[in-house]
């Protein structure tokens, strides 16, 4: 499931005003399962508080998944401009059943257009895993604006459920922004709106300092 991190690093000039490369569409796994763990990305439960319940270490939310999460940390510059991207994955999963959240700082930013943010990390998200929305509404998380994505999987029988938000306030006085996406997912002959609903509501922003 890299292919949902590595779309959601590539709004990041949409909404800069840089320009991005052409994407190819990857198919879902067959099984769905967190990222490899390696010795210079993986970063074990940092920030969990217990088994399932991760708080954020630098305070901006709390989740908490059925089991300990994956924890994976990436930087990296963002293309066609000189800023950088500080990306924190969170994975779990079963044999039919993924949870993911996603928090991305990007910094040395001059501005950052939230609009165009939202609709960059839905469109490439689903484009990225064989998947389109069925249903969307605008929404805030945290009293920042936010976009929630109903969706479907062509190229394997899944369905989902996706809420990304925004937060540009810093990028005039701290010149970075952030975006945050959570993300449930099961096979549709499995399918548990009501758990998928319970998981994407779980995910809280804390107040800005």
């Amino acid at each position: 499931m890299r292919a949902f991190f590595a779309c959601i690093a590539l709004c990041a000039p949409l909404a800069c005003g840089g320009s991005t490369q052409a994407t190819t569409t990857r198919d879902l796994p067959p099984v769905p399962t967190a990222p490899a763990a390696t010795a210079s990305s993986a970063v074990p439960q940092e920030g969990a508080v217990s088994a399932g319940a991760y708080r954020d270490p630098d305070d901006a939310f709390d989740v908490t998944f059925p089991g300990a999460p994956h924890v994976q940390q990436e930087d990296e510059p963002i293309a066609g401009s000189a800023g950088e991207l500080r990306s924190t994955f969170l994975t779990w999963s079963t044999d039919t059943r993924l949870l993911m959240v996603g928090k991305l700082r990007l910094l040395r930013i001059e501005r950052y257009d939230c609009t165009r943010g939202l609709s960059g990390m839905r469109d490439l998200t689903l484009r990225n895993m064989g998947c389109s929305a069925t249903a969307e509404k605008p929404t805030t998380l945290g009293g920042r604006p936010a976009l929630d994505v109903e969706f479907v999987c062509q190229k394997r029988p899944y369905r989902g459920r996706m809420r990304v938000a925004c937060d540009a306030s810093g990028v005039g006085t701290r010149h970075e922004a952030m975006a945050y996406s959570v993300m449930a997912m099961e096979q549709t002959a499995r399918w548990n709106d009501e758990a998928a609903r319970a998981f994407v509501d779980g995910f809280h922003l804390h107040p800005r300092p």
